[in-house]
């Protein structure tokens, strides 16, 4: 678990990210990843990339805690810095989850969130909401919850006004998004737009044209082999990012 050296305060203004890797019951009955190979193995290979890719520092306000197929991310406060660590971290689960063939939907909310640390509780509104917006998700992505809307609207004005690298910016777009009560706008994390990177600013987090090729070529192959619900959310995250089969 990451966590900042100093001590946060319980009772805080705090984003939360939460994170469910799809289909993981019927891979815990088969004990196959989805046809990748063992589950156990597949899954000690997951919580390896975790742990490598978003370290702690003297600098970190996120703190991540994993149960089972589900994922969850808080920040230490509401900053802007804290936002911005846990965007990074979103890119990252998000894309690690997709790379061993695994769909994942997940949603990004904020309010006043009791956080123990030490007895791993959380206890608040935007728990709820994460986890609702969560349930309505219909594609494979990262949905903004209205709570944290406006949050990330002034984290795009605020970056783009200081005339810096953009950064996650360019990945933040409000699209017209299949839920389960509908097909209407909301913002949510654009985690395979990999023809903005040509295009806009390099960043480690953005993904390179040629994992760009290998992720659409999964996508396609999870498509001809998927049946049932499952196939809709591919074939609602294809449509998304213009991903021809």
């Amino acid at each position: 678990t990451i966590m900042a050296k100093h001590e946060w305060p319980i009772n805080a203004e705090r984003f939360i990210a939460y994170f469910d890797i799809m289909g993981f019951k019927n891979m815990i009955k088969t004990g196959n990843g989805n046809g990748n190979g063992n589950l156990t193995d597949l899954y000690n290979k997951f919580m390896t990339l975790i742990k490598t890719n978003i370290k702690g520092n003297r600098r970190t306000r996120i703190t991540y805690y994993i149960y089972s197929d589900l994922i969850v991310v808080v920040t230490q406060d509401s900053s802007q810095d804290s936002l911005k660590q846990l965007l990074e971290a979103a890119v990252k689960i998000t894309n690690q989850i997709l790379n061993l063939d695994w769909g994942v939907s997940g949603s990004i909310a904020k309010g006043k969130l009791i956080f123990d640390k030490q007895n791993q509780i959380f206890l608040g509104q935007p728990v709820v909401d994460a986890y609702l917006a969560q349930e309505d998700v219909e594609f494979y992505g990262i949905v903004i919850c209205d709570s944290a809307v406006e949050e990330v609207k002034k984290y795009i004005s605020d970056v783009k006004s200081k005339k810096i690298t953009k950064h996650l910016s360019g990945l933040l777009k409000e699209d017209r998004l299949h839920f389960k009560t509908g097909y209407y706008s909301q913002y949510h994390l654009r985690w395979f737009d990999y023809e903005y990177n040509e295009k806009g600013p390099k960043h480690p987090y953005y993904i390179k044209k040629a994992n760009g090729e290998q992720i659409k070529h999964k996508m396609i192959t999870m498509l001809h082999s998927t049946k049932g619900k499952a196939k809709r959310y591919i074939e609602n995250t294809m449509e998304l990012f213009n991903i021809d089969a």
